[in-house]
């Protein structure tokens, strides 16, 4: 009996501990420490007004790499709607550079001057999407069919 009890106060203790480290519509928007790659501070608030795919990731993670292109299908796609497609990672910014002049993607791309861990990132690629008020109102781990008709109707619904 005693075991019992054990084990299923470790299940529960472990799915706390799961529950408090995956990612969540709760990342911590207002600690980004954001700059571009020419070393200009960003404010998320700058994009007030427009809907936001946020899209953590970093240029030696494969699934990131792969999903890149149906990102940028559904930025072509969600451009007359106004949305704004910000790509972040904490590498340095010669190497997001280096990306960035191999691809022919239009995503805005910045460096976070913070661990994105301490943001409540911490798995890559993470996704987020803010509406229009800022307000963080989809999130996705993984990688993800960004460009089928069902996410992209679903990105314009959720963008207002």
């Amino acid at each position: 009996m005693k075991t019992l009890m054990s084990f299923t106060s470790l299940c529960i203790l472990c799915l706390l501990l799961m529950n408090n480290c995956t990612n969540t519509k709760n990342i911590n928007i207002d600690s980004l420490k954001l700059i571009d790659l020419e070393g200009n501070a960003v404010q998320i608030e700058d994009y007030k007004g427009k809907p936001v795919v946020l899209n953590f990731w970093a240029t030696w993670c494969g699934p990131c790499i792969n999903e890149k292109p149906r990102l940028e299908k559904a930025r072509q796609a969600l451009a007359q709607e106004g949305f704004e497609f910000v790509t972040i990672s904490e590498e340095p910014i010669e190497t997001i550079q280096r990306y960035k002049n191999a691809k022919d993607y239009g995503f805005t791309y910045l460096h976070s001057t913070r661990n994105i861990k301490l943001l409540g990132v911490f798995e890559i690629p993470q996704t987020y999407l803010l509406n229009k008020n800022g307000e963080v109102v989809y999130t996705h781990t993984g990688m993800n069919t960004w460009d089928s008709p069902d996410m992209i109707a679903t990105l314009k619904r959720l963008g207002q």
